[in-house]
């Protein structure tokens, strides 16, 4: 676990450069990948992780707003829009869900890492990271079924931590600098 957090923190820090937004984001990386690994053997998303990635950002943004307050403060609007839609939208939509449903369909900790994926990538990317880390979920229970290996408990459930943190770390590594500038020609 360790090794893949440093990893993807220095991949991150390689293709950005030594910058203020490069750190920040290489710190969440590797917060993701500790998060993927708990979440992967407990099933439960530590509170005290996701309060750090939160905090993580919010320093990003304070130390962004000596630099220049507009491009912070825009930013942190940006980042609050994504956080509430995306973290209340899945609460609304989970809490409904669990009613017709009769259980739980997806856990707290995973709308609060969803919503903290909100509140760094925005509406539109946060989205997008959702999407694919509900996908990635989907598929994952759906190779979990065919499975001989998964206990009765297990059928139907899916840790989706890690799920978040390899869709969210994936975004980071594409939208880095240099590679969007090839991709927009």
């Amino acid at each position: 676990m360790l090794g893949l957090a440093v990893l993807s923190a220095i991949s991150i820090l390689l293709l950005y450069g030594l910058t203020l937004e490069a750190v920040h984001l290489a710190a969440f990386a590797a917060i993701l990948v500790v998060i993927a690994d708990i979440d992967q053997a407990i099933r439960r998303i530590p509170n005290a992780l996701v309060l750090a990635a939160f905090s993580v950002r919010i320093l990003y943004i304070a130390i962004m707003w000596f630099g220049n307050a507009g491009e912070a403060s825009s930013l942190l609007a940006e980042s609050l829009i994504g956080a509430v839609v995306i973290g209340g939208g899945l609460l609304v939509f989970t809490m409904i869900a669990d009613y017709l449903r009769g259980g739980e369909n997806m856990g707290g900790g995973d709308i609060k890492l969803l919503a903290v994926i909100g509140f760094y990538f925005g509406l539109s990317i946060g989205l997008a990271v959702t999407a694919a880390a509900c996908a990635l979920g989907a598929c994952a229970t759906l190779l979990q079924r065919q499975s001989r290996d998964a206990t009765d408990s297990q059928l139907g459930t899916f840790p989706l931590g890690p799920a978040i943190a390899m869709s969210a770390i994936a975004a980071m590594l594409v939208l880095c600098p240099p590679i969007q500038s090839s991709l927009l020609f």
